[in-house]
């Protein structure tokens, strides 16, 4: 599917349990072999990635096990799992209050701050 997807989208969305190893050792490739079949560039072809996230606004609120990150390591953390191999990414947060809404724009303006800084590269989350 990646090698049609190379050959005539601009595009894919990874399953959101896929491994940033997964989509650039095996999709990736794929998309390059599809779009040279093709005669097109891979250069601007997206990845599109919502990935499954287990978040809380901070440590106080989060689950026993601990396996939530707080809010203010979201950015940081996807863009260390996945801003080699994504594009773009999308990611749900429930919004309870104010301070909630403010969070999330803090970890959407660091995204497009990283984004920014790698304008023109192929691989930025």
């Amino acid at each position: 599917m990646c090698s049609v997807a190379g050959e005539v989208g601009d595009g894919i969305r990874p399953h959101p349990v896929c491994t940033p190893s997964y989509i650039a050792e095996v999709m990736l490739p794929a998309v390059r072999r599809g779009a040279a079949r093709a005669g097109r560039s891979s250069e601007h072809f997206t990845v599109n990635m919502k990935p499954l996230l287990a978040t809380a606004p901070d440590e106080q609120r989060l689950s026993p096990k601990g396996r939530e990150r707080p809010y203010d390591v979201i950015a940081a953390r996807l863009l260390e799992r996945y801003g080699d191999v994504v594009t773009h990414c999308e990611f749900s947060v429930a919004l309870g209050d104010e301070g909630d809404r403010s969070a999330l724009a803090g970890m959407i303006a660091d995204l497009h701050a990283h984004a920014d800084t790698v304008a023109g590269d192929s691989t930025a989350c």
